[in-house]
């Protein structure tokens, strides 16, 4: 049985058709990078019709997360080797095009894209790219920061209500006048998910003991990475390890552009504002064998590759605009 994607049409279809959508033939004439301080620009809309605000653009993506090296973890993979503390580690991961061919539309674009986003000017002259957003040709780097120290932050940060919000006028700086809305389910390590969920999500046992500090420190907030499931629900952050690597998401990020005087760098990042699964992770040819109590649907690809699912794909997928 071939995989039409009936049930996600109507997110592919809006998706494609919006003006900030990264595989977009006209993506790049829609955007460019507002200054918000000395030292941080933002992309955004270009204003339309002599528009007077300035409207961060939501970019939108449909890809694959990838299974190598994926740290969309609630600990970010952090060891107690690492250069920095847990409290300053992000979850990071990587978004390449879709195994499915008929989504390969989705992707075509994206690289030239994402090249050209990067060689926007800045008016910097002799500063070289430091980190990059596009990964050996082709992945595109997204991260989630996991730790706020202040449970009312200003400036732009993951929030619910983040597709037209009005930031502020063009005049004044972003960053000085504007407060995004972030819902308590994210600010609040206790809910909706317990420290358990937090510890049982980290890969090694000084992550465990370095999270179960942190969360018992009164003054930091944990923030899950908003990631829907195909029903809708929020992904606890213990399920992060086995259901993200390899799963075909939607996502939104918010993209911002750093420089760092003294390198002579410009550094670019990818953060998430939102996540929804649309399909798990494929079992691929090759897989352990399943166990029996396990309901395996099998699928096949266009372009003949071998694929199946682990229980059924709900058929409402919800969209949380």
């Amino acid at each position: 049985m071939q995989d039409d994607f009936a049930d996600i049409t109507h997110i592919v279809t809006e998706v494609s058709e919006s003006p900030t959508f990264l595989g977009g033939a006209s993506f790049i004439e829609n955007v460019y990078f507002h200054a918000l301080n000395g030292y941080t620009d933002i992309l955004a809309l270009r204003p339309v019709d002599g528009s007077q605000y300035i409207y961060p653009a939501d970019v939108q993506i449909i890809g694959q997360i990838a299974e190598t090296d994926c740290r969309l973890l609630p600990c970010g993979g952090w060891k107690d080797n690492w250069h920095r503390p847990l409290v300053d580690t992000k979850a990071v991961g990587s978004l390449v095009a879709p195994i499915w061919k008929k989504l390969d539309v989705l992707w075509r674009n994206v690289p030239e894209n994402v090249v050209q986003m990067q060689n926007l000017s800045s008016g910097r002259h002799g500063y070289t790219i430091g980190n990059a957003l596009l990964l050996n040709g082709s992945g595109i780097k997204i991260r989630h920061t996991l730790f706020k120290s202040n449970p009312c932050p200003t400036g732009i940060h993951s929030g619910d209500n983040t597709s037209a919000v009005r930031e502020t006028h063009h005049r004044s700086p972003m960053s000085s006048t504007s407060t995004l809305s972030i819902p308590a389910s994210i600010l609040n390590q206790n809910t909706p998910f317990p420290p358990r969920a937090w510890v049982d999500g980290c890969v090694h046992d000084s992550a465990r003991h370095a999270m179960s500090v942190l969360l018992s420190d009164g003054t930091l907030h944990a923030q899950p990475i908003p990631v829907y499931d195909v029903s809708g629900k929020l992904l606890p952050p213990s399920d992060y390890r086995s259901v993200l690597p390899g799963a075909l998401v939607y996502v939104k990020v918010k993209i911002i552009r750093q420089y760092l005087t003294q390198q002579r760098t410009i550094n670019l990042y990818a953060d998430i504002q939102r996540m929804q699964i649309l399909r798990p992770r494929p079992r691929l040819m090759g897989d352990p064998k399943p166990s029996e109590d396990v309901n395996w649907t099998a699928q096949r690809t266009d372009n003949g590759r071998v694929i199946t699912y682990a229980n059924p794909v709900s058929s409402q997928i919800t969209r949380h605009d």
